[in-house]
C-alpha cells in the first residue's frame, strides 16, 4: 500500500473548517471564508464552485478587499473553460479597476492588479504606475519591491530591477 501519513493533516483541518462552520460561535464573515477555503480543498481552487462561493463573499463583503481580490483571481484561475479564458480575464480585470476607483490606495487590489498584469505580453505604463505606487504606500514589503523589479527587469531596465531586488 501506499504511504498516507501526509493525509492526518490534511484531515485534521477539514475536521478544524467543519467544526469552524457549525459553531454558533462563528460570525458570518468568518463562516463564509471557512466555507470557501473547504470549497477550493474539496474542489480544486480553481473550480466552478470555488468561484461562485467567492463571487458570493465578494457581493456580501464589497468593503473587504480581499474578497474582491480572491474572488478576480479566482475568476482568472478557473479551469475546464479554455475558450473563455479571455473573457475571464477581462472580467477579473473589470472587478479589481472597479475596486481601485472606489479604492485607489487599497495595498491588496493595487498588488493583485500589477501582479496579473505582470505576465502580459506588454508591460503598460499604468501597470508600472500601479507598482510604483504600491511601493510607495507599503515601502516595508519584499513582495511590492519584487514585483516592480519584475516589472523592471521585463522592460529591460536591469539596473533598477536590480535596485528593487535589493531593497
Amino acid at each position: 500500500g501506499y504511504d498516507t501519513d501526509y493525509l492526518s493533516p490534511v484531515k485534521a483541518s477539514y475536521d478544524a473548517i467543519a467544526k469552524l462552520v457549525q459553531s454558533p460561535m462563528c460570525i458570518p464573515k468568518e463562516k463564509a471564508y471557512a466555507v470557501l477555503v473547504f470549497s477550493s480543498v474539496q474542489n480544486e481552487s480553481n473550480s466552478k464552485a470555488t468561484v461562485l462561493c467567492a463571487k458570493k463573499i465578494c457581493e456580501e463583503w464589497k468593503r473587504d478587499p480581499y474578497a474582491t481580490m480572491i474572488y478576480a483571481s479566482l475568476l482568472r484561475a478557473q479551469s475546464g473553460d479554455p475558450e473563455g479564458e479571455e473573457e475571464r480575464n477581462r472580467q477579473a480585470k473589470e472587478i479589481i479597476d472597479k475596486y481601485l476607483e472606489q479604492h485607489p490606495e487599497s495595498v491588496a487590489a493595487l498588488f493583485t492588479s500589477a501582479y496579473q498584469e505582470a505576465f502580459s505580453e506588454q508591460i503598460s505604463d499604468a501597470t508600472f504606475a500601479k507598482a510604483e505606487k504600491l511601493v510607495a504606500l507599503h515601502t516595508e514589503s519584499t513582495s511590492c519591491y519584487q514585483l516592480l523589479g519584475h516589472l523592471q527587469f521585463r522592460r529591460g531596465d536591469y539596473i533598477k530591477a536590480s535596485q528593487s531586488f535589493q531593497t
